[in-house]
């Protein structure tokens, strides 16, 4: 017996619903075209989605000069925002996500990375086998608004008040005050455990390169040794360290779209989960098989199904020694 898809049953009946609700999301959105409002919202609660939100507000409203109304799930994000012209908090007001998908049309738009019947762009590319797909998440984020936006040169954006930077810099003062690199040797166990490089080849990095590493946002997180850790940063503190350093150290996670903002040094230890280009910018340096595994990219969010997981076993510490050494001036 064929399981039912889940997904496609949810799409087929908020297609039933959108049809019902037609004339009431035409003359909603032909308001906000008269008024020049654009709603953008996201559900996503990762802070790497959301900060690539940012890049795409930037475009589109210096592209169409229009009044945009920001609905998400990491304010934190967004705060500061000049091109936003309100922005709501979705944890206060979650209902406002179920109305806004009813009321999607030409001006209020979804930013995410679903792909129906499928749960998302990953499980799609597996199930359909698509080894090829070489665009960034930014175009599979900002699919609708696309024809705005100019990915060739594509940035993302955080601000800060001056009176924030004030705040961190009293904060961090022993921090900022000589060159350092952020490492952050995990990625979402919970979600993605392939993309992982392993706790143990970070620690061993960390003893060969005299570095003053710094680890922040540890509070879930297994911390390595011989670093300085930062513990309970918020978020807003993390961006404002990430700003401050000289080279950021991870796997493929949010670290990489968030050092994009800042033009920071981001150096990247890739599985074979997806190809490079999905998560590539022009700061991020990919460190890989090569040449990659024949199974890459395998979209897989479960745990590997090899013996050993060789996309990322065959990055040796030494490989990575050498290319931060390589591209990271003060350590030469």
């Amino acid at each position: 017996m064929k399981i039912i898809n889940k997904y496609l049953l949810k799409y087929n009946i908020y297609i039933l619903l959108k049809k019902i609700n037609y004339p009431i999301n035409f003359i909603i959105n032909y308001y906000f075209l008269k008024k020049n409002i654009y709603i953008f919202f996201i559900r996503s609660k990762a802070i790497g989605d959301n900060v690539i939100v940012t890049g795409l507000i930037s475009q589109f409203k210096k592209n169409t000069n229009s009044k945009i109304y920001l609905f998400t799930n990491a304010v934190d994000v967004f705060l500061n925002n000049p091109n936003i012209s309100k922005l709501v908090n979705l944890l206060d007001k979650p209902y406002l996500y179920f109305l806004f998908k009813l009321l999607e049309g030409q001006r209020v738009i979804e930013m995410n990375s679903n792909t129906y019947p499928y749960k998302d762009i990953f499980e799609k590319l597996r199930i359909t086998k698509n080894k090829k797909f070489n665009h960034h998440l930014a175009e599979v984020i900002g699919g609708n608004i696309s024809q705005f936006i100019d990915f060739k040169n594509f940035k993302n954006e955080i601000y800060f008040t001056k009176k924030e930077l004030d705040i961190f810099q009293r904060k961090f003062e022993n921090v900022i005050k000589n060159k350092f690199a952020l490492i952050a040797p995990f990625a979402k166990e919970t979600y993605i455990p392939v993309r992982n490089w392993g706790h143990e080849k970070f620690q061993e990095l960390v003893n060969l390169l005299n570095i003053n590493w710094y680890q922040a946002n540890t509070k879930n997180e297994k911390k390595l040794d011989n670093v300085n850790i930062l513990e309970s940063t918020t978020n807003r503190e993390f961006f404002f360290l990430i700003k401050n350093s000289n080279f950021v150290l991870a796997n493929d996670t949010s670290l990489n779209h968030i050092a994009n903002c800042f033009n920071i040094k981001s150096f990247v230890i890739m599985s074979g989960f997806i190809n490079k280009e999905f998560i590539e910018y022009k700061n991020t340096i990919i460190i890989n098989r090569e040449p990659q595994i024949e199974c890459s990219p395998c979209y897989l969010k479960d745990p590997c199904f090899r013996d050993v997981k060789y996309c990322t076993e065959d990055i040796k510490v030494e490989k990575v020694k050498e290319i931060i050494l390589k591209k990271v001036d003060y350590i030469r």
